[in-house]
């Protein structure tokens, strides 16, 4: 470099000085050989002399450092105690002691009506198996499958597998594929219809969310009912299963759902804020109708925020060790 070079260098960084507050100016250092040393001018003291900017950048890098560690403690301490309270609430004797409510004459699944809300997209393949258990299993159910613009023949093989007790919401582009959340709330817009034809008290009305390839244990809704006699419960969640778990991938993403996810929304029941999922939510009519507004939102996270809002609103949020529901996992690494 030039010594005119270095002196608009020279020049420029005077201003800066002078910019900061500073009335000094930069003086050139020089080598051995007295010419102008541009290392000794960018990252010695006379460059540091501006100001303490690098001083600052590394206080902010620090802290920020602290937080994130600060909140990765956290929840991971949270995660352990949650474990721990899962692994103590899941307890037979604890459970049914916690959930115990006044014996009633009639039995839960004749004193409530539900519906089963099922949204799909190109599901043809699994939906006729869904709606066809949902018919052996609990024939009271009133299934509602919300075809969300699929291509394929979803509405005809959900139809044909059912027993009569089917409801069919057709959506078509550019009013489909919109998201899970607006497709249930598609279907919920009919619910609400057929329950005020039926003449049905919507305070008796709880509804299911399930997903294409889902299915309830044999004896679910003997396990979940019972706890919406709990006048404050909204939702209850039921723990996710993998159907075909007899691989190593399976076992795995079984282990995730059926032993972490499952534990820890077990340790949530000291505090009823069980979080809500896309699949085997039980929620309470009556709680929906309360929100005022749609009750699945667009995003992604349509159960959560749901979840969410109910608790906001005072309610109960609750799950059972006893039911669960399955699903068809992950069979390619890759996709994993």
């Amino acid at each position: 470099m030039t010594d005119q070079n270095v002196h608009c260098v020279l020049s420029r960084s005077n201003r800066a000085c002078r910019g900061v507050g500073g009335e000094g100016r930069l003086q050139a250092p020089h080598g051995p050989d007295g010419h102008t040393n541009l290392t000794n001018l960018v990252y010695g003291r006379h460059a540091r002399s501006c100001g303490s900017y690098g001083t600052k950048a590394e206080w902010h890098v620090g802290f920020y450092t602290a937080l994130m560690s600060l909140i990765t403690l956290l929840g991971l301490v949270y995660f352990i105690v949650m474990v721990g309270l899962g692994v103590y609430n899941g307890q037979p004797e604890r459970f049914t002691k916690r959930t115990r409510h006044r014996p009633h004459p009639i039995p839960a699944v004749r004193r409530y009506h539900v519906y089963c809300l099922i949204a799909c997209l190109n599901e043809e393949a699994v939906i006729g198996q869904t709606v066809h258990s949902l018919a052996v299993r609990f024939p009271r159910v009133r299934v509602i499958v919300i075809d969300d613009g699929s291509a394929d023949r979803t509405s005809e093989v959900a139809r044909s597998a059912s027993d009569g007790q089917l409801l069919i919401a057709r959506r078509e582009l550019p009013h489909a594929r919109l998201g899970k959340g607006p497709a249930l709330n598609a279907g919920f817009d009919l619910l609400l219809g057929d329950v005020r034809r039926r003449r049905i008290d919507p305070a008796t009305v709880v509804i299911c969310v399930l997903d294409a390839d889902g299915r309830l244990s044999h004896s679910a809704l003997d396990h979940v009912l019972p706890l919406f006699d709990d006048a404050g419960v909204a939702g209850v969640q039921l723990a996710v299963r993998i159907r075909n778990r007899h691989k190593l991938i399976g076992r795995l993403q079984d282990f995730e759902f059926w032993g972490l996810s499952a534990t820890t929304q077990l340790g949530r029941l000291s505090t009823q804020t069980v979080s809500l999922g896309g699949n085997g939510q039980f929620t309470r009519l009556s709680a929906l109708v309360g929100i005022h507004r749609d009750p699945w939102s667009q995003s992604l996270t349509e159960d959560l925020d749901l979840g969410i809002t109910l608790a906001v609103q005072g309610w109960a949020l609750t799950t059972t060790p006893h039911a669960w529901v399955e699903q068809e996992g992950l069979e390619s690494w890759r996709r994993l």
